[in-house]
């Protein structure tokens, strides 16, 4: 009887905390969905823990002086009570790490995994030690001019898009980030009842972040020119009154609105004079902090190695210029997709990899310059999550920039990153995990990302072969895709990176079509045919082992859309060759077909499986103040670049005109 009466009692957590953090604690406990846990106001939380008979945490505020950080400890040795201590950060990181230890997992913001049994935390190891981030600052920008999860939340005002902004901001910490931020859009611009209602939505959120002990950021875009989408930008006419256009923008998005930090970008494809460039920069610095002072102000240094400037007797990358304004404005150095510092970037942008933004955040670092690092989880537009393809090699790159800027630093003697914030392009078909595991790489950057996946799914009996699958399938993709260049015919193309090819204008690495590879020379057709064979067979080598629940099986369907998609490119690229062999090629056309249908089922499944419970919007056409009217998984949901090829492919073969989907906007 006794033993089944502490069976039991150990199945219900409470969680002790005082008033000052009861609606934080409140909301951090609530948003997990389980009934097993209850928080519990108390005047002594250790107290109430020692009192309590079941399983108790109390949390006390209490950093030393310390911080972002947390303590934990046993109230009584071999009970089942425990104490975390930190400031109002630490706290919520505290209790993350014990409910984690237990087996609870926060994978996504509008869902967590709930273990079937609770297990007791282990803390050995972190026992009455105070835990510390490796970086300052954590970061999340979602970049909600792409019709993603965070747009609706963050920007269309209404209490259901504030609830949900809340859990993306209570994912973010419990994930150990300390900042949040996203970009303004133009409906705001010359439309007071938008923004009004904008306004009070925006300073909820805000709240909600400040009482929560982090800090918030919005962007904005200087100029009008580079404006391709529908950013909210400060000068239009950059022959008028700068400081009018700078003061009246500005009054807009940061009078009575308590926003930490200003990011401020510089559009792409575009650039305006140099020293005018500069000088815009430090006007606006200046109009910023008459509007709100003391707010910070970062840069962003985009890539583009077409936009190449003089300046000083130097020749540079346009976006570059911005190191040259204002001290007090912090760099913020990006790279795009999947690439990383190190490595290739085959050509995106123009670049064959991004060597003068290593070497420009080096320089920082040794000169003690503030810098940030600014790298993304996903693309979105035709890339990754759109087209749609399952890519955990975005934690391997992450993993490789802060790993080795890390090492390098200490071997160069000087200090590392500590600003580090992720560009976000939507949480849907496994992509949360680039951001899970990239916060935490944030917290602590470990010696192997394999340890990353091993503790994102510790929780699971078949985790450890799990995290080494993902692990050598991630190897695998960097292989395939940058050292053999399959991310070019990976990817989907539309029509309007076709016309963009026409001015020069290239964002992803560039492909052949499919009617220049009948003229194309065939050893090259041949070796990335080739390429698409040895990645299958290496796939077809992992030791994936078998979905055992939803969050599995989410994987499982990502790894076969993978499949489908390298099988598909690989057939009509077999097609194409057999047709340059004289061959008859419409067997293969057949098979491409097949491969497609089987491919639309899956993601007809994948679909209905979302983890938002408003995800369908994610996939259909609907009415938002971004310039694509469609959920960011619009095209993939009817495979919009596949079917495209498919028409390509076969009008090459076959000499016909039939019209492929756009598939743009």
């Amino acid at each position: 009887m006794l033993l089944w009466l502490l069976a039991c009692q150990s199945e219900n957590i409470q969680v002790f905390t005082t008033e000052e953090h009861l609606d934080i604690i409140t909301f951090f406990v609530e948003a997990i969905e389980d009934q097993r846990l209850e928080v519990v106001l108390s005047e002594d939380p250790v107290r109430s823990a020692r009192r309590y008979k079941g399983w108790g945490i109390a949390l006390s505020e209490s950093n030393e002086g310390i911080t972002d950080a947390y303590r934990v400890s046993e109230i009584r040795e071999g009970r089942q009570e425990w104490l975390v201590e930190g400031d109002t950060l630490g706290l919520q990181y505290g209790l993350a790490d014990l409910l984690e230890r237990m087996n609870y997992r926060f994978y996504h913001p509008y869902k967590s995994y709930l273990p079937e049994e609770i297990k007791e935390p282990q803390i050995l190891e972190i026992q009455e030690e105070w835990q510390e981030p490796e970086m300052n600052r954590r970061g999340l920008h979602m970049h909600t001019l792409h019709p993603i999860e965070g747009y609706y939340d963050f920007w269309e005002p209404s209490e259901n898009h504030l609830q949900r902004a809340k859990r993306v901001i209570d994912w973010t910490i419990k994930n150990r980030g300390n900042y949040i931020e996203w970009v303004a859009l133009d409906n705001i611009t010359d439309n007071p009842i938008a923004h009004e209602a904008w306004k009070t939505h925006t300073q909820a959120i805000i709240d909600d972040v400040h009482q929560r002990g982090a800090t918030v950021g919005l962007g904005v875009q200087l100029f009008g020119s580079g404006n391709l989408q529908n950013a909210f930008d400060l000068v239009d006419d950059v022959n008028g009154n700068r400081e009018a256009q700078l003061s009246s923008r500005l009054a807009l998005v940061l009078e009575d609105l308590d926003f930490d930090v200003l990011e401020m970008s510089f559009g792409e494809f575009f650039d305006e004079e140099p020293q005018s460039f500069i000088d815009s920069i430090n006007q606006a610095y200046d109009v910023v902090q008459s509007v709100s002072p003391g707010i910070e102000m970062t840069s962003r240094l985009h890539v583009g190695d077409d936009l190449q400037v003089t300046y000083n007797n130097q020749e540079m990358i346009y976006y570059f210029l911005a190191a040259y304004a204002n001290p007090e404005i912090t760099p913020w150095v990006h790279t795009v997709m999947y690439y990383n510092l190190f490595e290739p970037s085959n050509g995106a942008y123009h670049h064959a990899d991004f060597t003068e933004h290593r070497e420009f955040l080096f320089e920082r670092l040794e000169n003690g310059l503030p810098v940030a690092y600014f790298p993304e989880s996903a693309y979105w537009v035709a890339f990754d999550n759109s087209v749609p393809v399952y890519l955990p090699m975005y934690v391997r790159s992450r993993w490789l920039d802060m790993y080795e800027i890390k090492q390098q630093s200490v071997a160069n003697g000087h200090d590392s990153l500590v600003d580090h914030t992720l560009f976000s392009s939507g949480w849907e078909l496994g992509y949360w995990q680039n951001d899970v595991a990239t916060l935490r790489m944030n917290w602590s950057v470990p010696d192997s990302y394999l340890s990353v996946f091993k503790d994102l799914f510790s929780n699971y009996s078949n985790g450890e072969e799990l995290a080494k699958a993902l692990y050598d399938f991630s190897e695998l993709q960097k292989i395939a895709m940058i050292d053999n260049n399959l991310d070019a015919y990976t990817c989907g193309v539309d029509n309007i990176m076709e016309l963009g090819y026409s001015q020069d204008i290239i964002s992803q690495p560039k492909r052949l079509s499919f009617r220049q590879m009948l003229e194309a020379d065939l050893n090259a057709i041949e070796t990335v045919q080739s390429s698409f064979t040895e990645y299958l067979q290496g796939v077809d080598q992992i030791a994936f082992p078998e979905a055992i629940d939803a969050w599995q099986e989410e994987i499982a369907n990502g790894i076969q859309i993978d499949i489908y998609r390298a099988q598909f490119m690989d057939t009509l690229l077999r097609a194409i060759l057999a047709h340059r062999n004289n061959t008859d090629a419409s067997t293969l056309l057949t098979e491409a077909s097949v491969i497609l249908s089987e491919a639309q089922e899956l993601v007809d499944l994948m679909r209905s499986k979302t983890w938002d419970p408003d995800g369908e919007r994610l996939f259909t056409e609907n009415t938002n103040s971004t310039i694509y009217q469609f959920g960011y998984l619009h095209r993939a949901s009817d495979l919009c670049y596949w079917q495209r090829e498919m028409i390509q492919a076969t009008n090459a073969i076959t000499d016909s005109n039939d019209a492929p989907p756009g598939c743009g906007l």
